[in-house]
């Protein structure tokens, strides 16, 4: 039975396929050498331990869009932008009559600055991505930001 490819698997394949270097890739992305191997060598590091931030600087580097990196096949799904992340935020917020904090509760992270400032989910992981996604009902992968 053949194995699935993980994300690591695939960053490593695109990495080669470009003949770029892993101390090339981690300069671009502002980590250590060592990190970005750990990128390659550990299935759930791409999911945890960059932000989306250096995810995008990633996939520029890689020429790919950053949902290549989490998924064989291409999905046809439509973007969605960062600004609408947070618009659905709000709304979920309101049609739930909840607040930050209980959203906050129910995803495990923090989350209140981008109510006021939208870039700040650039700063978040992709764990974080996927979980407001599944809790405000979006598919995380359409709101990976594109280069």
């Amino acid at each position: 039975m053949r194995r699935e490819r993980t994300a690591a698997d695939r960053l490593r394949a695109f990495r080669e396929s470009r003949k770029l270097e892993p101390a090339d890739l981690a300069a671009a992305m502002g980590l250590s050498e060592s990190s970005y191997y750990d990128l390659e060598a550990c299935p759930e590091d791409l999911f945890t331990s960059v932000s989306l931030k250096q995810l995008q600087r990633l996939s520029i580097q890689l020429g790919v869009p950053p949902r290549a990196l989490f998924a064989d096949i291409e999905a046809r799904i439509s973007t969605v932008a960062v600004e609408d992340v947070v618009q659905a935020i709000r709304r979920h917020l309101e049609a739930n009559a909840i607040d930050i904090g209980t959203l906050e509760d129910r995803v495990g992270f923090t989350l209140h600055d981008c109510l006021t400032n939208s870039t700040t989910v650039l700063e978040w992981n992709v764990d974080c991505l996927r979980f407001v996604c599944d809790e405000i009902g979006l598919d995380w992968r359409a709101a990976l930001p594109n280069p």
